[in-house]
C-alpha cells in the first residue's frame, strides 16, 4: 500500500470530522487489524446524520451540495471522492454510516502480499 495515500485519506476524514462535528465533543479515529493482514480503519464524530439525498452523492466529484455550502467554504467537494478512489486503488472498501448520534466512516483494506503499507 501507498503509505501517503491512505495518509491522505485519514487526514480528509479527520478534516471532515472536525470541520462538521458537534463542537466541543471528539473525534474518535480507530485502526484494526484485519484477519486477511488487511486494517479497518474508523472516524468517527458527534453530528446529525447526513441527509439521505447528500449521503448517495458523498463518494462523487463536484457534488451540487457542495457550491456555496457555508460549511464547506474552502472545498470543492472533492474530499470523498479522492479518498474513494485512493481505497478503491487499493483494492479495499469506503462507506458512510450513522450510529449512535455519531457519523461514522469505516475504510477498509485488504492485506497485501507482505501485509506491510509501502514507505512503512
Amino acid at each position: 500500500m501507498d503509505a501517503d495515500r491512505i495518509a491522505q485519506v485519514v487526514v480528509n476524514l479527520i478534516s471532515n470530522a472536525r470541520h462538521h462535528g458537534l463542537p466541543g465533543h471528539p473525534v474518535r479515529v480507530s485502526a484494526t487489524a484485519l484477519p486477511d493482514g488487511g486494517v479497518a480503519i474508523e472516524v468517527r464524530n458527534v453530528a446529525a446524520p447526513i441527509p439521505e439525498a447528500v449521503a448517495k452523492n458523498l463518494f462523487s466529484p463536484f457534488k451540487a451540495t457542495s457550491a456555496g455550502n457555508a460549511r464547506n467554504r474552502s472545498g470543492m467537494g472533492l474530499g470523498l471522492y479522492i479518498a474513494h478512489e485512493i481505497v478503491k486503488g487499493h483494492g479495499g472498501e469506503i462507506a458512510y454510516a450513522h450510529e449512535d448520534d455519531h457519523v461514522v466512516f469505516s475504510v477498509r483494506l485488504p492485506g497485501g502480499r507482505s501485509g506491510t503499507i509501502a514507505g512503512s
